[in-house]
């Protein structure tokens, strides 16, 4: 299913999502994949597929910053008991790339950095790779959190998505508590030589009005 393009030099870059299905009953992850198809152009009337990425999960978000292209994802973490034998990788969102002849976890166990304090249950994915050159290698970094919307400089991409506090309840109250202190965390990733790293988090009171509330002026992050 398209969903956004992209044209850089002579490619075209086709974002959508797709769904894989297993023959494995006992696999952890299906459903719906985040898709990226890269497709060479300089003869406009016969369209070439180069490559592909897809990724378990869904886009929140892109941008395209010269020839690369950074991806923003939300993976819900899959609610299973590990068997005898199962690797703790099994937990973790995979993601292929069409040079690849399978699927790959998107991070190690030891590299998905755990913020203190925020217990979102979710894999926040951010992604990049040079969408004109195929053998280009696909970065990614992996935080517990979520995402929601995205703003980006030429430096920096910020991740912002609201939370609430809960108070207490008892463990068998059918009934949800209400949400209370609503927050924004925000998440900084730097762009640096087109590599994605993670840089710091932060967090204001209320929610953020839209994808335009948010810009970087010098050194100062505005929301």
């Amino acid at each position: 299913n398209p969903k956004d393009i992209y044209v850089a030099e002579n490619r075209l870059v086709l974002l959508g999502s797709t769904y894989r299905q297993f023959e494995d009953v006992k696999a952890f992850y299906g459903g719906s994949r985040a898709k990226v198809v890269i497709l060479d152009i300089p003869d406009k009337k016969n369209p070439k597929e180069e490559r592909f990425v897809e990724f378990d999960g869904y886009e929140i978000s892109s941008r395209r910053i010269g020839s690369r292209l950074y991806l923003v994802l939300n993976q819900n973490p899959p609610y299973r008991i590990l068997e005898a034998g199962d690797a703790a990788e099994k937990l973790i969102p995979q993601f292929r790339d069409s040079r690849n002849a399978e699927d790959l976890p998107v991070s190690r166990c030891g590299d998905i950095r755990f913020l203190p304090r925020y217990d979102q249950p979710n894999f926040l994915i951010v992604a990049s790779f040079d969408v004109t050159k195929p053998d280009s290698d696909v970065q990614r970094e992996v935080v517990m959190g979520s995402g929601q919307t995205v703003y980006a400089s030429i430096e920096s991409l910020y991740v912002a998505a609201t939370r609430h506090d809960y108070p207490e309840f008892e463990k068998f109250d059918i009934w949800n508590p209400p949400a209370l202190n609503e927050k924004t965390a925000i998440f900084r990733f730097s762009l640096a030589n087109g590599k994605v790293t993670y840089k710091s988090q932060g967090e204001v009171k209320g929610h953020i009005l839209n994808q335009f509330a948010m810009d970087e002026n010098i050194d100062a992050f505005r929301i």
